[in-house]
């Protein structure tokens, strides 16, 4: 298989599935009809428990087993959300108007806005900017990864990416499985995926066995 080839799909558990992340044995995720944030089987994408999300337009969901990061387009919120009841720890204000995309793991938090086009690294403690790039293209809606992992998607030209975690450029890119990607996140070796157009989540292939990156023999050569 190929990077972003489809591993295994099923439908969202409603309409309007606009967020999804977490790790190898995690997924959380988001719809925007019902306004309902979940935890999903990893296995089959079935439904293990929900609850209602902090505010009206729940867009992009991520993180790891033991942290949720969570952001809503009417709110301009950002949010950590409890992994037991998804209830909200705490909050701040997006970096920018209408955020679409979170993710991350418990110590990085990658973040986009759809109207202002950046990609951001959020402060985990305050969720203050630490950087910012510009989006490959014009409608950035998903985005999550790990620490060392960027998987990144954007509707308008309907390709799923991997960023570069030091300066956000594209190491690689593809088309996404249908016509409408709104969320992507994950970890290193997985890549969970849902598209708006489609009603569908889906696992994609990470493709962890293509040649290093420039990045990655780079950091290589200064361990050494």
């Amino acid at each position: 298989m190929a990077f972003a080839d489809v591993q295994q799909q099923a439908a969202s558990p409603s309409t309007g599935p606009s967020g999804i992340g977490g790790d190898a044995n995690t997924i959380w995720h988001n719809n925007l009809g019902p306004g309902k944030v979940y935890e999903l089987d990893t296995s089959d994408f079935s439904v293990i428990r929900q609850a209602s999300s902090p505010s009206f337009n729940p867009f992009g969901i991520g993180g790891d087993a033991n942290t949720i990061w969570h952001n809503d387009y009417s709110s301009d919120k950002v949010y950590e959300l409890d992994t037991a009841d998804f209830s909200v720890i705490r909050q701040a204000s997006s970096p920018s108007f209408n955020p679409f995309g979170i993710g991350g793991d418990a110590n990085t938090i990658w973040h986009n806005n759809a109207n202002s086009g950046p990609v951001y690294e959020l402060d985990t403690s305050d969720f203050s900017v630490i950087r910012q790039a510009d989006s490959p293209s014009s409608s950035p809606t998903g985005i999550g990864g790990d620490a060392n992992t960027i998987w990144h998607n954007d509707n308008g030209s309907n390709k799923v990416y991997e960023l570069d975690t030091s300066d956000f450029s594209v190491i690689r890119q593809t088309a996404s499985p249908s016509t409408g990607p709104d969320g992507i996140g994950g970890d290193a070796n997985t890549i969970w995926h849902n598209d708006n157009g489609s009603d569908k989540v889906y696992e994609l292939d990470a493709d962890i066995n293509q040649p290093p990156t420039a990045t990655a023999r780079r950091s290589h050569l200064m361990s050494m």
